[in-house]
């Protein structure tokens, strides 16, 4: 049914959520501890809403496993430092391949195969990194024959436009160590990972100005949010759409949501304050599906629900593909 909901001819994405917490319950036995202690087994949930969300610190500390260590295809980590780094366990990689490539589909190839300059590295260059199989994916099914993976950039720079794939403080640095770049008419951009380094803090007002500077428009640059600890995308504008990069907002893919809560209450936030972000991936099916993040957001609703990012809450431990590229 997952599958199906990726596809767009599945049930409603409730009946499929509620049906994937029974699962989880049943199999991964920190995650039916906290349901538990919460008194939300699964004949007590009737609603998404009320799925029990695990803190996102427990990937770091919990086996959370629903399925037996021998089945294991593969194993991604967050990016950090080594006592920091969650560990997220997969049975099959088909239901995040599916989720990965149909959301970048529609964010990043509208008008269908285009050629890609990747400054991420591959899944072979980084076989924990659940980004580096994400842009593998896209080489293989998505993109023009002539795409690369090129960690210098320099294949940007041939005169011939691209999608140039990259985390916000590699795309940074990438433009900042060029003499001027200007970037082919009808380049466009994906940028992921957060603004916040160990050295560094980054401003989207400054990244886009960066991307202009290079002949990059901001309706020609996608934002992407993700994490190790879930297994699908949110995208902020289709290339060609976007807009100004004070109003950018990030809508979850059909099969998937987000709640802005209150950080004491767990209760969802009016729209235009900020709180932390929960998000409930039915794609985790592995794992636990329902995620508190240490992220912050401001709530959105409207055309577009979803949330715009405010970074990361006080005290939080700083994570992301961002920090493998900051200087």
């Amino acid at each position: 049914e997952i599958l199906q909901l990726i596809q767009g001819d599945g049930a409603g994405f409730e009946a499929v959520a509620l049906a994937v917490f029974e699962h989880q319950y049943q199999r991964c036995a920190p995650y039916r501890r906290l349901a538990d202690a919460q008194g939300r087994a699964p004949g007590a949930v009737s609603s998404w809403r009320d799925i029990p969300a695990i803190p996102i610190e427990a990937f770091r500390t919990v086996e959370l496993r629903g399925f037996e260590a021998a089945e294991t295809q593969a194993v991604f980590h967050s990016s950090g430092t080594t006592a920091e780094r969650s560990t997220h366990a997969f049975d099959t990689l088909a239901l995040y391949r599916a989720a990965a490539l149909a959301g970048a589909r529609q964010a990043l190839f509208p008008s269908g195969a285009r050629r890609v300059v990747s400054l991420i590295p591959g899944a072979d260059v980084r076989p924990d990194s659940s980004l580096s199989y994400m842009v593998t994916w896209i080489l293989e099914e998505l993109a023009a024959p002539d795409s690369v993976v090129d960690t210098t950039g320099a294949a940007a720079l041939c005169g011939v436009p691209a999608l140039i794939l990259g985390t916000a403080f590699g795309l940074a640095s990438w433009l900042e160590g060029q003499p001027g770049p200007r970037l082919p008419p009808g380049t466009a951009i994906m940028e992921t990972g957060g603004f916040k380094g160990r050295h560094r803090e980054l401003s989207r007002a400054a990244l886009f100005a960066l991307y202009a500077a290079a002949g990059v428009p901001a309706e020609r640059v996608v934002g992407e949010y993700g994490m190790a600890e879930l297994s699908s995308q949110w995208w902020d504008g289709v290339v060609g759409l976007g807009v100004e990069a004070s109003g950018r907002v990030y809508s979850p893919p059909p099969w998937a949501r987000t709640r802005v809560v209150d950080p004491a209450t767990r209760a969802d936030v009016a729209p235009g304050e900020v709180g932390l972000l929960l998000h409930l991936d039915v794609v985790n099916r592995g794992s636990v599906q329902a995620v508190l993040t240490q992220d912050l957001g401001e709530r959105v609703v409207g055309e577009r629900d979803g949330f715009v990012y405010r970074g990361r809450a006080s005290r939080a431990v700083l994570k992301g593909c961002g920090l493998l590229d900051e200087p």
